[in-house]
């Protein structure tokens, strides 16, 4: 009896440091990089968050802010946002930012088939638990991981204290007719490349990879991207891993949007999201239909904000890092302003 505690306590402490301790051959923004990795296992599946902490330690109370990426990329997407970030995060009222790699991506552990948007946020939920990140949380979603944010908000509402989504997609999106066969064009596209994968020829064909797909340049859109973050990225994107997760995500778009567009409509309210503070960033260059349809997403908390970026595409984290900054820091004085919601 006493050899088996021995053994469990062994086993225990084994997992508390493969949750706690950091890998320092990861890095997102160069030399001062003082972020730290944890790897979380939650029901079977190691998921990476990285985390930044604030070092004015009369914030150490503040929300956590969680930034979760757009399809198909992983957290390093964020690096040109942490580079703008982390010299002004004193003066915010958050305790550390923290970025994530879905399921598939990055050092995360691939998913054994795709995940629905509410699987995710469940797992998440899950694993933000495991390693201790505790509520209350300020979620930012780019593109895709807006789907997340929102179905976490709908899910956990207690601990969520603000939004912010980047060019975020809607739940409108299964039911815009150019999408679908969208899918299918990447689908094949995505598929291709896994053939292609064994054989080296996808070497050759980097130049013409469109950024959509998840490759980064060297100065992607003209702009500046640190070179450590560039490197991992495409070392992780050319990989069966990397590019089945894509597949899989792809799959889930249009169901898991369709679900949340049925959620709102069963709430039978117009602020689904109630009164959580929510900022929404549109790229205005994607045309009038869209900035409807972003209107309506800024729409369903009784507490938003609507900021256009009328010079960036639909990469605003790589673009336009600064103003996603200072839509932060906007979302902020809301959520300073935010009476916690109730939940009965």
């Amino acid at each position: 009896m006493e050899s088996k505690s021995i053994i469990l306590s062994i086993a225990l402490i084994s997992c508390f440091f493969m949750i706690a301790l950091a890998d320092p051959t990861i890095n997102y923004i160069g030399a001062n990089d003082n972020g730290v990795s944890h790897f979380p296992v939650y029901q079977g599946l190691k998921m990476h968050i990285r985390c930044y902490a604030n070092p004015n330690t009369s914030m150490s109370n503040g929300p956590v802010a969680l930034f979760d990426a757009g399809l198909p990329f992983s957290s390093l997407v964020f690096a040109n946002v942490l580079i703008e970030l982390l010299p002004t995060i004193s003066t915010m009222n958050i305790s550390r930012a923290c970025v994530f790699d879905r399921y598939g991506y990055g050092w995360s552990d691939p998913a054994p088939y795709p995940f629905m948007s509410t699987e995710f946020v469940y797992r998440l939920h899950g694993s933000l638990n495991a390693a201790s990140i505790q509520s209350p949380y300020i979620m930012v979603g780019w593109s895709w991981g807006s789907v997340d944010i929102q179905n976490y908000a709908l899910q956990y509402m207690n601990e969520v204290v603000g939004l912010l989504t980047i060019d975020g997609t809607d739940s409108a999106y299964a039911f815009d007719p150019k999408n679908a066969p969208g899918l299918a064009g990447a689908t094949a596209a995505i598929e291709q490349l896994l053939q292609l994968l064994p054989t080296g020829a996808v070497e050759g064909m980097l130049a013409n990879i469109p950024l959509e797909f998840g490759y980064i340049p060297s100065n992607p859109l003209g702009c500046a991207f640190p070179i450590e973050a560039q490197t991992a990225n495409n070392q992780w994107w050319m990989t069966e891993k990397n590019l089945n997760t894509a597949l899989q995500e792809v799959q889930i778009m249009i169901p898991s949007t369709s679900l949340l567009n049925q959620t709102y409509e069963s709430m039978n309210t117009a602020t689904p999201l109630s009164n959580i503070p929510l900022v929404v960033m549109t790229a205005d260059s994607n045309g009038e239909y869209w900035i409807l349809r972003q209107n309506v997403l800024a729409s369903l908390s009784s507490k938003s904000y609507h900021i256009h970026d009328n010079t960036s595409s639909h990469f605003i984290p790589i673009q336009n890092p600064a103003g996603i900054v200072s839509a932060l820091q906007t979302l902020l004085t809301y959520v300073d302003q935010h009476q916690p919601i109730i939940v009965i």
